[in-house]
């Protein structure tokens, strides 16, 4: 059954039934400037919300922007450092490869170690070579001193005591 608006409405804390409501009353009205009232307020608190947020981005962004300037000289630097390293690897890898077919003149790895191992060879044999011609050296040397030292005792002798 539908609520008739000349009875009072149970749920409604003051039991008005409408009708005080829809005339131009003193309830309407102060309702209606509550209303403004409120709205006014809320709108100037929701104004000043809005400007300090709005200076709150502005900083925001400022120190955004200050510290994105700062990441990109960073990463600008480190881009920087990065390419000249990664040009002096370049350059001693190139260094490396020149060298590698110098020391391996057509890839032969195995030419290269016998090569390297004939020269060992050599080393030891001139080390030997020398070796044995100072101990020879010094043989005949102490064999002339020992025969000079023979001659001149002999001598010596021939000629008797003086």
């Amino acid at each position: 059954m539908p609520q008739q608006y000349d009875e009072p409405d149970l749920r409604h804390p003051h039991g008005w039934t409408g009708e005080e409501r829809r005339g131009i009353d003193g309830i309407t009205l102060k309702l209606m400037a509550e209303v403004r009232v409120a709205m006014e307020a809320h709108e100037k608190k929701e104004e000043q919300t809005f400007k300090e947020l709005k200076e709150e981005i502005r900083e925001n962004r400022a120190e955004s922007d200050n510290r994105h300037s700062e990441v990109l000289g960073r990463f600008e630097h480190m881009q920087q450092s990065t390419m000249g390293l990664l040009q002096a690897n370049n350059t001693t890898t190139n260094e490396i490869h020149k060298m590698f077919k110098e020391a391996f003149p057509e890839g032969d790895v195995a030419a290269h170690r016998k090569a390297h191992e004939n020269w060992i060879k050599k080393a030891e044999a001139d080390k030997e070579f020398w070796m044995k011609l100072k101990m020879d050296a010094i043989k005949w040397a102490m064999l002339a001193v020992a025969g000079w030292g023979g001659v001149a005792l002999w001598t010596a002798f021939l000629q008797g005591p003086k």
